[in-house]
């Protein structure tokens, strides 16, 4: 069990957006991403003086610029700098997605309450399974994130495979 497991798991594919409409799909990425580049923007911020920050403009203003000489750059401010960044995705991929988890639980457990509520006099066989159901799926987020917050993402990708998609 190690965050370096996470890497071999898709970030769509742990979040169930497997039957999600491709817009949506992007659009999570994109947010992901934009996300990601502040967390290492900060995360790396430490190896840069003012200096090396208008070594990096005027290397931007070149024409010719490759990303080659970007992460060259990179690589000579920041020692290991392909394994730093390595590590602080999957630090953020692993925050996302305890995020993404703790959301799904308080949506589980708000729609839960409603329905308790809404059902205080009368309850139907359809209405305490959907109540059943709906719990059982707020257990298994909360396993998951368990599993999450310990590193065991083979342990989360098997409970992911027992929810609805």
């Amino acid at each position: 069990m190690a965050l370096a497991d996470l890497g071999k798991y898709d970030l769509l594919d742990l979040i169930l957006a497997s039957s999600w409409p491709e817009e949506k799909k992007a659009d999570t990425v994109l947010k992901f991403n934009y996300a990601l580049s502040g967390f290492l923007s900060e995360k790396l911020s430490s190896h840069f003086d003012e200096k090396s920050d208008q070594e990096f403009f005027e290397l931007l203003k070149k024409p010719d610029i490759t990303e080659q000489q970007v992460k060259d750059f990179y690589s000579s401010k920041v020692p290991d700098f392909e394994g730093v960044i390595d590590q602080l995705v999957l630090e953020f991929k692993k925050m996302f997605l305890m995020k993404v988890y703790q959301n799904k639980i308080s949506e589980l457990k708000k729609s839960l309450s409603g329905m308790e509520k809404a059902m205080e006099k009368e309850k139907t066989d359809i209405q305490t399974n959907l109540m059943r159901m709906i719990g059982d799926e707020s257990s298994t987020y909360e396993q998951m994130l368990l599993y999450c917050e310990q590193d065991n993402w083979d342990k989360v990708w098997e409970l992911i495979q027992t929810l609805p998609h």
